[in-house]
């Protein structure tokens, strides 16, 4: 059988578009069917790593992961997909070499350093993932998942100005650009609860439940500061 990339690339997207669908095992026949199609298809493999990643099917989704990078050494995306999956098994050592893979191919590419940040935030160096995720915002301001990890660690520092002015910053990104996405609202009412500024962290829990009704930690907190809010 002659691979016809034309064709797996169809089939690749109407796979995805199943996959932001949430119909995940619907995608993965697509993505099957593509890999049929032209098995020499990166892009294939890393968005059925994707899929298999929500699904929680891990271990799976390493293994497309890892073909992707196979296929496609010089393509930062695959390498950074590799890492984070190695991330999300709990293994941070091997995900810092797949995310300074990615860096190695192309340095500017500013996911690759927000994600390195994150790995190293996982192994407990701290100074080395400010510095990431600072070059990751220097090459790209409006990432938001970089502002969210940096306004943690000024709140593990205990530096309440800084940390507020970066979930400032990623709620300004996320109202823009990512309307569901409700991460920054708890960050920022964590650390106003730290604060003892009770109700601007309810207001702030109670956002992030607007946002999203079904997000369990926003809930959790929510619950317990109005447990501490009504008193023994």
């Amino acid at each position: 059988m002659v691979a016809d990339r034309k064709v797996s690339e169809k089939l690749r997207e109407k796979g995805a578009h199943l996959d932001h669908e949430g119909r995940y095992e619907d995608a993965l026949e697509y993505f099957d069917e593509a890999i049929r199609a032209d098995p020499g298809n990166g892009e294939v493999y890393q968005s059925k790593g994707i899929t298999l990643s929500k699904m929680g099917r891990l271990e799976e989704a390493l293994e497309n992961f890892v073909k992707a990078t196979d296929l496609d050494p010089n393509d930062p995306e695959k390498w950074l997909g590799r890492g984070c999956a190695l991330l999300d098994l709990d293994r941070p050592e091997l995900a810092q070499d797949s995310v300074e893979k990615a860096l190695e191919v192309d340095p500017e590419y500013s996911y690759g350093w927000t994600n390195l940040g994150v790995v190293l935030i996982s192994l407990d160096r701290v100074y080395e993932a400010r510095v990431c995720l600072k070059e990751g915002l220097r090459l790209n301001p409006d990432d938001v998942v970089a502002w969210i990890n940096l306004g943690n660690l000024y709140g593990m520092d205990g530096d309440d100005d800084n940390a507020l002015e970066s979930f400032e910053r990623a709620i300004g990104i996320a109202k823009a650009k990512h309307p569901g996405f409700n991460s920054p609202w708890i960050g920022k009412g964590a650390i106003l609860d730290s604060m003892g500024r009770c109700t601007e962290a309810l207001s702030c829990y109670e956002e992030a439940l607007a946002i999203d009704s079904e997000d369990a930690l926003a809930r959790q907190r929510r619950d317990e500061l109005l447990k501490t809010m009504s008193g023994p």
